[in-house]
């Protein structure tokens, strides 16, 4: 399924890029004996890939035709619902 493949594939390459700046973040430390533990790693990654779980579910959510039309009815949280026209 492409959905599913391309939240796997924006979660991996932001782990990469997130993990690249924690690695160029201990490098800038270390002259002054500053070590980052092991589960700031652990921790900001979890959160990283929770977080592009979390916008892969509700873009999957949105994009059933009864919540946009639901939506639309009652106006609840109108910068969610699809603008008419173009």
């Amino acid at each position: 399924m492409e959905l599913s493949s391309s939240w796997r594939a924006s979660s991996i390459s932001s782990s990469a890029l997130l993990n690249g700046v924690l690695l160029a973040v201990m490098d800038a430390l270390r002259p002054y004996e500053v070590y980052l533990p092991g589960w700031v790693f652990l921790g900001l990654n979890g959160t990283l890939v929770a977080a592009t779980a979390l916008a892969a579910i509700v873009t999957r959510v949105l994009a059933v035709p009864g919540v946009n039309e639901w939506l639309r009815k009652y106006r609840v949280l109108r910068w969610f619902a699809p603008q008419d026209g173009g």
